[in-house]
């Protein structure tokens, strides 16, 4: 079986990634369907989480009475048996610096596990009166960093205690009526336009593999026809992307705006927004006064609203040069600067908007399959779930005010456990130990034969200390090796593709072929491997 991997191997590595999740979605998809697994594995995780003695949660009972009091429902099983099933709502929030206010005196309505009133907690004051509307408009069970959390806390536990909520509330660092505006606006209407290009940008961007039945002069005439193809539904595509976002502009300032929050650049938040896989509700921090109604805003519409636009201007630009791009978008265009490998070269970078909508576009779906990839034993794209959870890291200019953060604060996304340490070089060298373990057992895993990790030379040099974004700490930490089964798992998919042109390829029609093949094709392609740097 020959095939000519030459000119794509560079550029298969992102789009058989890509292909990976289809199928493992898909996967999922059927397991659901079959036996109600997702619900199982939520119900599961609630009740490890409501075993464990260092999860601690604000019961507000539902009496007009506001009393709230503090419980271990390890101790507790009316409690635990409630969590269990009925869920509980987390708080994700940007705290600022605590010596600039004094601390919230909670102690005249909230009481401790123990019975006492509860210790004074930080807390901004412009926030304290939205927080205890909130806890009002919705009783039962909250789990509230500054109230719940010790200082002896196992950071690890975050991550399944954002995982396993029931909702998250987003208490966003916006003007007041920003929540209202984008309630009111016409937001959904706009994810519903963005739709066909998006599904259309995801046909011509497939790069397609030649193999042996065609000489190199022919692939060449080929290739270069369909780069002609391309680059004429690319041209077209931003055209119809302009004129969308134009016709949806106050739409698309509503959204800048809110991405110009401090919510958005905080890293702690990224576990906060990623793991939930329930509810995640966006309301302003300030909207708690006497005289305000707490106004809530789906962020799935904003998380899908940016993933269209990211990825059809990204895709479409792939096949321009930069002088054709900001000839179609224009100087006034300046929001729609793409992301791509000719824009870094041409010295473009975007502006701050556009790196935000990239990387928020990215932040939930990598960590969520990685996830659960960790719950099925032996499963077969694990070593590709990781890779784009570290992709996100290096492509993410979140930030955080302690450096040791920036390990801490990811923790979550990786099921990684790493005790709490002063010194930020430590906590890194931990870090880099246990990273370097998972890579270890992943590469010897021949099931996950597809990638071979390790550890780069900046790994065990950087100093944590000196960190200025996320992105700075993690690209270019870890060297990915590829061998061809990951372009032979793209070029299935574009031979189906190139047979059936009306119609998309959809993952799933391959997908059980390729599982069950797995084992038999995979040493057919283990000598070839090209290296990347996530």
């Amino acid at each position: 079986m020959e095939h000519n991997f030459a000119n794509l191997l560079h550029r298969s590595a992102t789009w058989a990634v890509r292909i990976s999740f289809d199928i493992y979605r898909f996967r999922e998809r059927l397991i659901e369907r079959k036996d109600g697994n997702k619900h199982e594995r939520l119900l599961k995780g609630r009740k490890t989480l409501c075993d464990d003695p260092n999860f601690t949660v604000l019961h507000v009972q539902d009496d007009g009475k506001n009393d709230m009091r503090l419980v271990r429902p390890a101790d507790n099983p009316i409690h635990h048996d409630a969590i269990i099933q009925k869920g509980y709502h987390v708080l994700s929030h940007v705290w600022g610096n605590i010596n600039d206010y004094p601390k919230w005196d909670v102690s005249t309505f909230i009481t401790e596990v123990d019975g006492q009133p509860a210790k004074p907690v930080p807390m901004r004051p412009e926030k304290r009166n939205t927080l205890l509307a909130l806890l009002k408009a919705n009783p039962g069970y909250w789990w509230i960093d500054v109230m719940c959390a010790r200082v002896d806390t196992p950071l690890v536990i975050m991550g399944s205690i954002y995982r396993f909520c029931g909702t998250c509330h987003v208490m966003v660092d916006c003007p007041l009526d920003l929540i209202a505006d984008l309630k009111k606006s016409r937001l959904a209407d706009f994810d519903r336009e963005l739709t066909p290009l998006y599904l259309d940008a995801s046909q011509y961007n497939r790069y397609h593999i030649y193999s042996g039945d065609l000489d190199k002069d022919r692939q060449a005439l080929v290739k270069a026809r369909e780069d002609q193809w391309k680059a004429h539904k690319s041209h077209k595509t931003l055209i119809k992307l302009h004129k969308v976002i134009n016709r949806f502009h106050a739409e698309f300032n509503c959204m800048q705006k809110l991405l110009d929050s401090g919510w958005f650049n905080r890293l702690w938040t990224l576990q906060e927004v990623a793991l939930p896989t329930e509810n995640v509700r966006l309301l302003s921090e300030q909207c708690g006064g006497p005289d305000n109604d707490v106004i809530y805003f789906d962020y799935n519409v904003v998380d899908s609203v940016s993933q269209k636009i990211f990825n059809v201007s990204s895709s479409a630009a792939s096949s321009l040069d930069p002088e054709t791009v900001n000839q179609v978008i224009g100087t006034s265009g300046a929001h729609l600067l793409l992301l791509n490998e000719k824009e870094k070269e041409a010295g473009g970078g975007g502006d701050q908007y556009c790196k935000k909508i990239g990387m928020i576009s990215n932040d939930r779906t990598p960590a969520q399959d990685y996830l659960k990839c960790l719950l099925v034993p032996d499963h077969p794209f694990k070593a590709v779930c990781l890779r784009a959870v570290l992709s996100v890291f290096a492509n993410s200019s979140r930030k955080c005010f302690m450096p040791e953060d920036y390990v801490y604060g990811i923790l979550g996304l990786l099921s990684l456990d790493i005790p709490r340490m002063q010194d930020p070089q430590r906590v890194w060298e931990t870090f880099i130990q246990k990273l370097e373990d998972l890579l270890i057992e992943l590469s010897e895993d021949e099931r996950q034969g597809l990638t071979y990790f390790s550890l780069s030379k900046k790994a065990k040099t950087f100093q944590l200390a000196e960190a200025k974004n996320m992105a700075d700490v993690y690209s270019g930490l870890v060297v990915m090796e590829l061998n061809d089964w990951n372009v032979y798992m793209f070029d299935v998919m574009e031979v189906y593709q190139r047979k059936k042109p009306d119609k998309e390829c959809p993952p799933e029609y391959v997908a059980g072929w390729l599982i069950e093949s797995y084992e038999t094709l995979l040493p057919q392609f283990k000598a070839s491997k090209t290296r990347f740097y996530i």
